[in-house]
């Protein structure tokens, strides 16, 4: 079954698409399912509204319709579910439309913990994505992260935020992108290629990679391969072929496919060239 199960709209603080037209773009595409898995960071730094605003604005993408209302990568859930409903109307037997949704996942929040954990019983999401997009209340999309930390440091410590959220988070279905990070390492802190850097980072953090990896597979919890990174400059899906191979190493099965796309075009770009 070819499946895009990590697709955003403009319920999504970054993206602008609509369900109906990403549907339209799955089903000529041949995809027999597609998940709508909206953001939700709780506590995400407002600080970054105007960068947001200047990147998505009128002459990028269209804002979020809740651009100025909603906390940053928040959405109304109910009107998710009352469009998601209508467009399952409108394609139910021609394409498998599920609900889901993308958490961004914080360590040592309990009260996010207790939020995430209540939102997915109250609305049992079809697909769940444990996701790590901040480091500490740093968001490694924009440079200054990185010229703050430096790039070792800063993926350093991105892992360990992360296997601290995997040991915490034990209900989300797979975990999203596990070394997207790589993406956005300003070429100034790194003496090769962004595309050779992003295939040493195992190396550099076999360890807890492996304690992360170990937690999900013990728990039946997937680990997403997730194309959009072959259409970056590192050129190459995630996580890497290093991370990979030690996922099915130490005895992992459970895999799940996602374009990660922010627009309608993008759905279901890479799914089928693996």
């Amino acid at each position: 079954m070819k499946a895009d199960l990590h697709v955003h709209t403009y319920f999504s603080t970054d993206s602008n698409a609509y369900m109906q037209e990403s549907v339209e773009v799955a089903i000529k595409r041949g995809l027999d399912a597609i998940a709508f898995t909206e953001h939700w960071d709780e506590d995400y730094p407002d600080e970054f509204r105007e960068d947001l605003r200047e990147a998505n604005g009128p002459e990028g993408m269209k804002l979020h319709p809740d651009f100025d209302e909603r906390p940053l990568f928040t959405f109304d859930i109910e009107k998710y579910f009352k469009e998601l409903e209508r467009v399952r109307g409108l394609y139910g037997g021609r394409i498998r439309i599920l609900s889901g949704i993308e958490l961004g996942m914080r360590p040592h929040r309990p009260d996010i913990l207790k939020l995430y954990k209540g939102m997915v019983d109250k609305y049992r999401f079809d697909v769940v994505l444990g996701s790590v997009h901040l480091v500490n209340d740093e968001d490694p999309y924009y440079p200054e992260a990185w010229f703050k930390l430096g790039a070792d440091r800063l993926i350093k410590e991105y892992y360990e935020n992360m296997l601290e959220c995997v040991k915490e988070y034990d209900f989300f279905t797979s975990l999203a992108h596990i070394d997207y990070v790589v993406r956005y390492v300003p070429d100034e802190l790194i003496d090769t290629t962004p595309e050779e850097y992003f295939k040493g980072v195992y190396g550099r953090n076999s360890k807890t990679i492996d304690e992360i990896l170990k937690i999900i597979i013990k728990r039946g919890q997937a680990l997403e391969v997730n194309t959009n990174g072959a259409f970056t400059r590192i050129k190459h899906v995630h996580p890497s072929d290093a991370i990979m191979n030690r996922y099915k190493e130490l005895g992992g099965t459970a895999i799940t496919y996602g374009s990660d796309a922010h627009y309608s075009e993008k759905v279901g770009d890479g799914i089928y060239g693996i």
